[in-house]
């Protein structure tokens, strides 16, 4: 036994149990207390909808382990959802459970309206119940979020708006099932009173057993006294888990950090520095930026992003423009583009920086007019794309290289279909893939050869499923970029013709999607509504 048999607490853990209506009222509170950890959270999408689900069907969900301890006044994350607690002389430290308490606060306090994206945009489908996550497509009507059914006066206001509450009565009592199963389920708690860390180590090496368990250091460093709470990997992991966008590196982090505070490009932190800032305001700011990647440029997950430039350059615009107009966003949508294809963006030294974050100042079309100025301009353009396509012919497919990821984005943006159910793949789908795997195992060689390579693969589909396509739909094939004579080449496994009108096929398709994505070269002036606006901030100042 070792040191553990001199191991005795001084009054036995209290057993009792909560409802998640309680848990949640805790969480509010402030009382319940997630420690930082350095590192994310390991439940992916499908591990969030199965414990909801487990939940409604009234299948146990394991037992929790607090430690009850004072707490000082910090402010609190749990995904998207942020809570400032006070400071309180018994607080629920979490020793076993993070998991489960922050997809309960995360999903159901979600503080979006409609949410979308990130691993806790929760739904139930009330006709085929079950939970769904939702990314960026308009739901159905008959599916619920989360932080609605978790309340009952949001739940009864919801079906009160319901355009469906008369033709479907059945839906709106399951709905309020819904609701009461979700609050009133209840949940086996121990509760251990100020324990030594040593005896909190014991307890928790005995009780976390399940298959998907936190390794015991990260427990135990997060326990009272033990957290670090403002931490780069802490952060990261925070975004993460809230957009869906992946991990970013530390280093491309604190990049993001030194543009958003001001830091010239080449300051290196050293242990007698002043006290820095809070990472707080970098990483709001990179919050909006990535959804603006997400969300308006259409780079759902940073492996597929071809340069980490246009990250920094975003934070520090975002930062100091936190909600720019639609006509903004999509001319800076047009820089990303335009500097990824060019190759611009792979410069990334400390005097290129410099000179492009000088570019951002207090008027966000201004800005945004000379960071277009830093890219190619029309008749540079079609050069870029022609080389693109020959890339796609003769070069090996390396999922670490820019030219690659844009590839892999075009294909995606195509909406590959699964060729057996028909349906395009999802951007939590891709997200979750990535999340586990690199970029290159998005893309298959269907002839198993070396000749004409990225030709011959067909992306976003597993091989064994690349038999299928020869006999799906027309939309699905048009979806991985097949014509019919690509089709029959395909049937009689003549790769060499396959390749010929694939790449073919590839080069008219990709064309456009670039042509598309780099905007318009004539027209970058602002909206009419934000030079009214410039005007009257000009009259008022003078």
């Amino acid at each position: 036994m070792g040191s553990e048999g001199a191991i005795r607490l001084e009054r036995r853990p209290e057993a009792r149990s909560f409802t998640v209506g309680e848990i949640l009222l805790a969480v509010r509170d402030g009382k319940i207390r997630v420690p930082e950890f350095q590192r994310p959270l390991r439940w992916k999408s499908q591990n969030v909808l199965d414990f909801f689900d487990s939940i409604y069907r009234g299948i146990p969900v394991g037992t929790l382990l607090f430690s009850r301890d004072k707490a000082d006044a910090q402010t609190l994350h749990f995904g998207p959802v942020g809570i400032d607690a006070p400071a309180m002389s018994d607080a629920l430290f979490v020793v076993d459970g993070q998991q489960r308490i922050t997809s309960l606060a995360a999903a159901i306090l979600h503080p979006d309206k409609t949410p979308r994206n990130g691993l806790f945009a929760v739904w139930f489908d009330l006709e085929m119940e079950r939970f769904v996550r939702v990314t960026t497509t308009t739901p159905p009507l008959t599916w619920i979020p989360l932080n609605i059914a978790g309340n009952r006066k949001a739940t009864m206001k919801w079906v009160h708006e319901w355009p469906l509450q008369h033709e479907l009565p059945e839906l709106v009592d399951r709905a309020f099932e819904l609701n009461d199963r979700i609050e009133g389920f209840s949940i086996p708690v121990y509760i251990v009173e100020r324990a030594s860390q040593e005896a909190l180590r014991v307890i928790f090496n005995r009780t976390n057993t399940r298959g998907m368990q936190l390794r015991e250091n990260e427990v135990f460093d997060a326990l009272p006294g033990r957290q670090k709470a403002d931490s780069v990997k802490t952060t990261i992991a925070r975004l993460a888990d809230s957009t869906g966008f992946g991990l970013l590196n530390p280093d491309w982090f604190l990049d993001c950090y030194k543009a958003v505070e001001g830091l010239d490009p080449g300051t290196t932190f050293r242990d007698d520095m002043a006290e820095l800032p809070s990472l707080r305001r970098a990483e709001e700011a990179l919050r909006r930026a990535i959804s603006f990647l997400i969300d308006d440029v259409g780079i759902p997950h940073v492996k597929m992003l071809p340069y980490k430039l246009p990250l920094l350059i975003l934070a520090r615009f975002f930062a100091i423009h936190a909600d720019p107009e639609p006509r903004a966003r999509r001319q800076l949508s047009w820089w990303v583009w335009r500097g990824a294809l060019g190759g611009q963006h792979a410069e990334a030294n400390h005097a290129r920086l410099r000179e492009l974050l000088a570019t951002i100042g207090a008027a966000p079309y201004t800005s945004i007019e000379r960071l277009l100025a830093t890219t190619p301009q029309r008749q540079f353009m079609g050069d870029f794309v022609v080389q693109l396509m020959d890339f796609c012919e003769k070069c090996n497919w390396d999922g670490r290289a820019a030219r690659s990821r844009l590839f892999a984005l075009a294909l995606y943006h195509f909406r590959p279909c699964d060729p057996l159910t028909g349906e395009p793949l999802s951007q939590s789908a891709l997200q979750d893939f990535l999340n586990e795997h690199e970029l290159g195992k998005l893309i298959i060689d269907v002839s198993g050869s070396q000749h004409g390579v990225l030709a011959l693969h067909v992306a976003l589909v597993t091989k064994r499923h690349v038999k299928y396509l020869a006999d799906a739909s027309v939309e699905v094939r048009k979806s991985h970029v097949l014509d019919d004579m690509a089709v029959d080449a395909l049937r009689r496994r003549d790769w060499k013709e396959f390749t010929q009108y694939r790449s073919q096929e590839l080069s008219s398709r990709m064309a456009q999607f670039f042509n598309l994505k780099v905007g318009s070269f004539d027209n970058t002036r602002p909206s009419v509504a934000a030079i009214v606006r410039h005007v009257d901030i000009l009259a008022k100042s003078a």
